[in-house]
């Protein structure tokens, strides 16, 4: 009976001292949201997000105890999911993290290292005493400098002809799909834009593309300048998943004498479904 009375109790506690917190949705902002596991990745802002729950533990007296380890719970259960998040992150169309953390165990201690620094990002406080947390982390920066392949050492072709500010390429209809790597080739499979065509500075800071929803909002990210190159992809490169764009197009950008310092700075955007 007293155990009963206790847990009843302490039970009407956590309910009086529960703290609304809104819902605990992942990413309320928009943008190029791609859900995996408890989890998403915006490729929009280049932000990771995972949820975890932490259930209370009834046998403890104490309301402070009981909310205290909840809350642990939860974080540490969002911590996992994040991680395999990341996982499921590709750097390329057809590799991800996850292959990556397989192949090296350095890369894997670096991420699973990394993974304890996610900041909470929202925590939800239920009448029952079970709690809620959503962590975040960025991609760009130290997470996604151990799978970018290496970056150009030197700016393309600076100082030359303007042709714009920056790249758009338009990918709707493709099927194209996010990822840290993307490439732009011709029709003959030459690169346009890739790895190799950014600094390390911008690559780390920005990633190699802003990825977003539409033109209109490509323009207004402040990625590409104020006068950018529209491009419409013709299709992907089956072999490497590459956006491929008509050779009018890429001679227009590789145009002997042309300025191509926009490329260097990693000023593109990839607009997709």
């Amino acid at each position: 009976m007293k155990r009963l009375i206790s847990t009843f109790f302490l039970s009407l506690a956590l309910a009086l001292a529960a703290i609304p917190a809104g819902a605990a949705e992942l990413f309320q902002d928009e943008g190029v949201i791609e859900p995996i596991g408890h989890g998403e990745v915006n490729w929009t802002s280049k932000q990771i997000r995972a949820r975890g729950s932490g259930a209370p533990n009834l046998d403890a007296q104490n309301v402070a105890v009981v909310r205290l380890g909840a809350e642990r719970a939860a974080k540490m259960d969002a911590l996992r999911n994040i991680l395999e998040v990341i996982k499921g992150i590709r750097i390329t169309s057809d590799t991800t993290f996850g292959d990556q953390m397989l192949k090296s165990d350095l890369i894997r201690a670096k991420v699973e290292g990394m993974v304890k620094g996610a900041r909470v990002q929202n925590t939800k406080y239920f009448s029952d005493g079970a709690v809620d947390i959503i962590v975040e982390m960025p991609i760009s920066g130290t997470l996604s400098n151990l799978a970018l392949p290496p970056t150009g050492e030197h700016e393309a072709n600076g100082g030359g002809k303007s042709v714009g500010s920056g790249l758009i390429v338009d990918a709707r209809g493709t099927g194209f799909v996010a990822s840290l790597s993307p490439r732009v080739t011709d029709e003959a499979g030459n690169e346009v834009y890739g790895s190799t065509k950014i600094n390390n500075e911008s690559a780390l800071r920005d990633g190699l593309a802003g990825y977003f929803k539409g033109l209109e909002e490509a323009k207004k990210s402040g990625r590409v300048g104020d006068k950018p190159i529209v491009v419409k992809a013709v299709k992907i490169n089956p072999a490497n998943s590459s956006l491929v764009i008509s050779k009018a197009d890429a001679d227009r950008l590789r145009e002997p004498g042309v300025d191509q310092s926009f490329l260097f700075k990693g000023r593109v955007a990839i607009i997709v479904d």
